[in-house]
């Protein structure tokens, strides 16, 4: 597509957009005009505007264009075996950073990211915290700690259980959808209940792709289905088929925040990297208190609003869905009223 930049005129001034790929931008008391070759145009020719004319820093611009390279994996009971022939399929020279939780025993040994490495041609590693972002790579959640996306770098945190897992894939899922919008594709595998199916749809919600194992071919179906009944999702492949299709989807060019920010993301987020008390302590939390204790604290649990799937979060942070494991002492009634 040829790319045309032209200035209009506009009287009053509000802001600096690119759409698409067309550069505009406004300048007062100057009729509409053709302006400068747009393939000399840069971030700094439109920063730097006329006096008059709001400025904005090159970090705050939410609608810049940016690449879709950022694929989190979810999965569960046969999911090593899964992992093992998705990664098998991808090239050397893939672009894209890629992320996985598999559910673990806190006490077990993860000798996954050289499972990976072997059987792949990427490098798969345990991060540290803090550690930062690599197109290339393969980021496995170590045993007893969430694995969280920031704004370039990787976060690995003890904080609160979902699904009474840690790791577990919602956190995954949800930090990526904050942080990375359009350029998330989410991959929930095999694995039974429900795991992956919130952070799915958060990531749906802010544009990203969402891709489901097909549940007829895997061991445990129940994560896919899950992810099949609440959300739209956009591919259901088997497990050899998903590298060609993730070779597909990378590399589009999308609006790098994307769209579908909500405060209840932004808070979940701070809740499971224990980065932001306030969250945790916040009493104008989303949801209202159900009749349920939580079975890791026995603290009384909220019932989220505005959900599209029955979840709970109690005051510590631990989330549960109506899917999830549950025996059947904590779901108990609460004693105060």
């Amino acid at each position: 597509m040829q790319c045309h930049a032209f200035v209009f005129h506009e009287p009053v001034i509000s802001r600096v957009k690119l759409l698409n790929s067309h550069k505009i931008f406004f300048m007062p008391r100057h009729p509409w005009r053709a302006a400068k070759d747009p393939s000399k145009l840069s971030h700094n020719d439109i920063a730097r505007l006329p006096h008059g004319i709001p400025q904005r820093r090159s970090k705050d611009w939410g609608d810049r264009l940016a690449h879709r390279n950022i694929i989190v994996i979810g999965c569960s009971v046969g999911g090593v075996e899964a992992l093992q022939k998705l990664v098998a399929g991808l090239p050397e020279t893939f672009p894209a950073s890629i992320f996985v939780v598999l559910h673990l025993s806190p006490q077990s040994t993860s000798v996954l990211p050289q499972i990976l490495s072997r059987i792949g041609n990427l490098p798969a590693v345990h991060p540290r915290d803090n550690d930062q972002i690599r197109l290339g790579h393969i980021y496995v959640a170590p045993p007893d700690n969430h694995l969280i996306l920031e704004d370039g770098r990787v976060r690995v945190t003890h904080g609160p259980k979902e699904n009474r897992h840690r790791p577990a894939v919602d956190p995954l899922f949800r930090s990526a959808a904050r942080w990375h919008g359009q350029r998330v594709i989410g991959v929930v595998l095999t694995g039974s209940l429900d795991d992956g199916t919130a952070g799915l749809l958060a990531i749906k919600q802010r544009g990203g792709v969402a891709i489901v194992q097909d549940p007829t071919e895997a061991m445990a179906p129940g994560m896919p289905q899950s992810a099949l009944d609440v959300v739209q999702v956009d591919h259901v492949a088997t497990v050899e088929e998903i590298p060609q299709l993730l070779k597909n989807l990378i590399g589009v060019e999308v609006m790098e925040n994307g769209k579908g920010k909500s405060s209840r993301l932004k808070k979940e987020t701070e809740v499971a990297e224990l980065d932001n008390m306030h969250a945790i302590e916040d009493e104008n939390r989303p949801g209202t208190p159900s009749q349920f204790g939580c079975p890791e604290c026995g603290g009384v649990l909220w019932e989220l609003d505005g959900e599209e799937m029955l979840r709970f979060r109690c005051r510590v942070g631990h989330a549960y869905s109506v899917n999830g494991p549950r025996p059947r002492w904590n779901m108990q009634k609460c004693c105060a009223n």
